[in-house]
């Protein structure tokens, strides 16, 4: 089956679902592709207990601008999250405090000044303990999404810097569920110029002058 529009959107995620509302909303068709039977990516909640269970994205990092108005927009409440952090080590719980001043004095002293390099070479180079290290590399893997011998560290100095401008070290629950985010960004897709075509996973983009085409299997 072959369909067109003006705009493609791949993923509907988060960013998926905002670009496609804002498109859609400014007058453009758009096509929403999404390999997965639903639609928010990462953003994943599971009410059949009868309360939310996060299966995905947990945290509202910040006050960041654009999510806070959606929350605002959308009437959704948040709780701000409080309390000490602990870690399990030889199936001991135990205070944390200690390592994860360490882990935030090898980030808050990344060189900024130096000649660019991945992550991976500079935790090599410094010389905080092996268990420092260990979990500075379990962070930028977890929290990041990224491998530590192909991001950079002054990409990492440059974000840090920008969830620093947003309150980034604040993290907020949604009350009631991420999901709620999700359907209230669903909800600004015009339905009558966007398109969302869910188990439609993408296998093959290509370009030429005033045209793009998309392949996917459904």
């Amino acid at each position: 089956m072959s369909n067109s529009a003006d705009v493609i959107v791949i993923g509907a995620g988060a960013a998926g679902l905002a670009a496609a509302g804002e498109l859609s909303t400014a007058g453009l068709t758009v096509l929403l592709l999404e390999a997965r039977d639903r639609i928010g990516g990462r953003i994943y909640t599971d009410h059949s207990l009868g309360f939310a269970v996060e299966l995905g994205a947990e945290f509202v990092h910040g006050r960041s601008p654009d999510i806070f108005e959606l929350i605002s927009r959308a009437q959704l409440e948040i709780a701000q999250v409080a309390g000490e952090m602990r870690r399990k080590r030889n199936g001991v719980w135990g205070d944390s405090g200690r390592v994860m001043a360490e882990v935030n004095h090898l980030f808050e002293n990344m060189p900024a000044g130096e000649p660019d390099q991945s992550f991976k070479q500079y935790i090599e180079r410094s010389q905080y303990s092996a268990e420092t290290k260990q979990l500075a590399l379990d962070f930028v893997e977890g929290f990041h999404a990224a491998k530590p011998d192909g991001v950079s560290v002054h990409w990492l100095i440059h974000t840090t810097r920008a969830e620093e401008a947003i309150n980034g070290e604040t993290s907020f629950r949604m009350r009631h569920g991420y999901s709620l985010l999700v359907r209230s960004l669903s909800e600004t897709l015009d339905g009558e110029r966007c398109k969302v075509l869910l188990n439609t996973s993408v296998s093959e983009i290509s370009w030429q002058r005033r045209e793009v085409r998309v392949r996917a299997a459904e």
